[in-house]
């Protein structure tokens, strides 16, 4: 059987990885449909590569909404841009949010007119979409091909009683949190609601009947929608459709090409080891983040490993204390083991890696999932969250000594790590793919035991939650 993958061209990718190569291990053909600046890495992996997705910038910048607009002279709605403006000085993160929604709306019909291609010459059993491609649904319901979600972020899927994506607002433990995520839900499905003019015309681009609340249902497949999450980090108590399945954590450690830095090896043994990285985002809030990280912990009593990312230009620019490492990027896989704790900035990839090797951390989210994620881990107890504008001086230090001293949060992280290794989420994903490259029909949770009992070990049964 054959797979296609759309998925954006970021490290949202990462997490498909791992279920592609066990499909390909089932003697299944894979293949991605995405932008090419993944071309290279995907076909290092052995993948058929095909280009469906425009070339615009996808990691978080101050110019991303403008820039996209510049170079694919795309229709973006003017309220956008004025809101997010708005929004960016006290919530960068929901200003970025406002804006991708936006982007990802208005290049839909490109997605489209270039997947559609690329299906008739891959001719795939199943389509597997990313929770952002808004072009989903519509070309679903064009093909007739059944398509499954894949998804590291399961709010997108409409509860007014969970915190509404991107907030990082508390879960609903108590009466007056559950008032405060349904008022803000409320609030925010009426802002999406301004985007429906613009949804519906994509589908009217293609001769297909708009669907009411299309932003807010986009993601949610009616076949299979897989959460490459766990249920130990989600929200306490949500119900989810029946095609909604919490696989587990599925982490990509890449192997190929990957070289160790040799001062890996030369790491002082008389202090702490702390890691600092802020992933792919790329903007004047992240580079001013990063300043102060590094003054703040220029301190003689830690050891500090930082890793530029997307500024690049950190690395030529600024004075390395004498107590850091300054580099471009170094694999978690052969960085975490050595380690402490990890100040991050809450991207899944991120903190799944860092809950995986059982450190505590400190999180600095700046955009999309990430302030839901850094709550979680702060639910979890195996973090502690610090808003990137409005933190105090003085905070990341005591926050990084408070999460090294304090064996509560090392003992907890423990805990997480080991409750995560009981799931296989790579398995767990295929399995369900091929179910429903096998049925055409809804993969639901009360037929799974039955339907991929003969697949799966039954303690991987046990360990599959939801």
């Amino acid at each position: 059987m054959r797979f296609l993958f759309n998925t954006l061209p970021t490290s949202h990718f990462n997490f498909t990885v791992p279920i592609a190569q066990i499909l390909r291990s089932k003697e299944h053909e894979v293949a991605y449909a995405t932008g090419k600046r993944l071309k290279d890495v995907i076909e290092e992996e052995g993948f058929k590569f095909y280009e469906a997705w425009p070339d615009i910038p996808f990691h978080h910048t101050d110019e991303y909404y403008l820039e996209a607009q510049r170079k694919l002279n795309l229709p973006l709605p003017r309220h956008a841009r004025l809101t997010a403006k708005l929004l960016q000085p006290i919530a960068p993160h929901i200003a970025a949010d406002i804006e991708a929604v936006a982007v990802f709306i208005a290049i839909t019909p490109t997605i489209v007119e270039r997947t559609l291609p690329v299906i008739e010459k891959f001719k795939p059993d199943v389509l597997i979409f990313d929770s952002a491609v808004y072009a989903a649904p519509i070309i679903g319901k064009l093909t007739r091909i059944p398509w499954a979600t894949i998804s590291h972020f399961p709010n997108m899927i409409p509860d007014e009683t969970v915190p509404p994506p991107g907030s990082g607002l508390p879960s609903s433990r108590n009466f007056s949190t559950m008032q405060l995520n349904k008022a803000v839900n409320r609030l925010v499905w009426w802002y999406l609601r301004r985007f429906d003019s613009l949804s519906d015309r994509n589908y009217h681009t293609f001769g297909l009947s708009p669907t009411r609340d299309s932003i807010l249902k986009a993601s949610l497949s009616p076949f299979l929608f897989i959460g490459v999450t766990s249920p130990i980090f989600e929200v306490p108590s949500r119900s989810f459709p029946p095609q909604v399945h919490l696989v587990g954590p599925s982490v990509w450690n890449k192997s190929k090409n990957v070289t160790t830095p040799k001062w890996l090896d030369d790491l002082p043994k008389d202090k702490p080891i702390v890691h600092v990285t802020l992933g792919t985002n790329k903007s004047r809030l992240a580079q001013r983040l990063l300043t102060k990280l590094i003054k703040e912990l220029s301190v003689s009593d830690l050891f500090v490993i930082l890793s530029a990312g997307a500024n690049r230009e950190l690395i030529q620019n600024i004075h390395t204390p004498p107590n850091f490492v300054i580099t471009e990027y170094v694999p978690h896989q052969q960085l975490l083991p050595k380690v402490n704790t990890v100040v991050h900035h809450g991207g899944l990839n991120t903190t799944m890696a860092v809950l995986f090797s059982g450190l505590p951390s400190v999180i600095i989210p700046l955009a999309y999932d990430q302030p839901d994620n850094a709550q979680r881990c702060v639910e979890l107890g195996v973090a502690i969250r610090l808003d990137p504008v409005w933190h105090i001086p003085g905070s990341l230090r005591r926050s990084v000594f408070e999460v090294l001293e304090n064996p509560a949060y090392k003992q907890r992280a423990l805990q997480v790590k080991e409750a995560l290794s009981q799931q296989n989420g790579p398995q767990l994903a295929a399995n369900l793919l091929i179910c429903l490259a096998e049925t055409g029909d809804p993969v639901l949770r009360s037929h799974l035991r039955q339907a991929i009992s003969a697949q799966v070990p039954e303690e991987e049964m046990r360990s599959h939650a939801i």
